[in-house]
C-alpha cells in the first residue's frame, strides 16, 4: 500500500542501504526470518516503490530489534546512513565541514537537509547549548517505536566519525518525539 502524503515515508534508497548493511553484518537472513511478508518484500526488493509507509518500516525495524536488539539497530543506523549518502550529499558534507570547520554542530544544524532523501515528513530542530553540545528534537507525524532511538544514535555515531570528534548521546522517546542530548570534545 502506498504511503499517505502526510505520514512518515522512508525512501527505497534508505531501505536498500539498511538491507546492504544487514547483509554486510551477516544478519540479513536472520532479520528476514523475523519479518512480516511485506517487510521481507521491502528488504528484498526496496526499489519496488520509491517510498515505503510507516507500518511496513516499523515491521522491519521490529524484526531488526528482535534479531539483535539496540546494539544491532545502532550499527545498522550508522552503516545505513553512510550507505545511503548520495553522491550529491557526500560533497555537500565535505564542503560544509571545510567551510565551517569539523564541528558536529555544522552537520547537526542541517540534519533536515541531509536526511531529506531518506525520510519525509520528519522535523528536526537543533538547539545549540554551547560550542560543544546541544539538543536534537526529531518529531515524526505519528508515534514511532522506541527502537528508533538506537537507529538515530547510529546516525550520530557517523557524525562523530565524519567530524573526528568523540561524542556522547543521551536519548529519550515520547511517542512521536525523540530527544537527543548531544555533546562532544572540543
Amino acid at each position: 500500500m502506498p504511503p499517505n502524503p502526510g505520514d512518515l515515508q522512508t525512501s527505497a534508497a534508505y531501505i536498500g542501504a539498511l538491507g546492504r548493511a544487514l547483509k554486510k553484518l551477516g544478519r540479513l537472513d536472520e532479520v528476514i526470518s523475523k519479518c512480516s511478508p511485506t517487510a521481507e518484500k521491502m528488504l528484498r526488493s526496496p526499489q519496488d516503490r520509491a517510498w515505503w509507509n510507516a507500518e511496513e518500516v516499523f515491521s522491519m525495524t521490529d524484526a531488526i530489534a528482535a534479531a539483535g536488539g539496540p546494539a544491532l539497530l545502532q550499527q545498522i543506523g550508522r552503516l545505513a546512513v553512510f550507505e545511503s549518502m548520495s553522491a550529491i550529499v557526500r560533497p555537500f558534507v565535505a564542503v560544509l565541514l571545510a567551510l565551517s570547520g569539523p564541528s558536529p554542530a555544522t552537520l547537526l544544524s542541517r540534519f533536515g537537509q541531509l536526511t531529506g532523501a531518506a525520510i519525509k515528513n520528519v522535523r528536526f530542530e537543533w538547539t545549540a547549548k554551547g560550542p560543544t553540545s546541544g539538543t536534537m528534537l526529531v518529531t515524526y507525524p505519528q508515534a514511532v517505536p522506541g527502537h528508533y532511538l538506537p537507529l538515530w544514535q547510529g546516525a550520530f555515531d557517523l557524525v562523530w566519525e565524519l567530524t573526528k570528534k568523540s561524542g556522547t548521546t543521551k536519548a529519550t522517546h515520547d511517542g512521536a518525539k525523540l530527544r537527543f542530548e548531544l555533546s562532544w570534545e572540543a
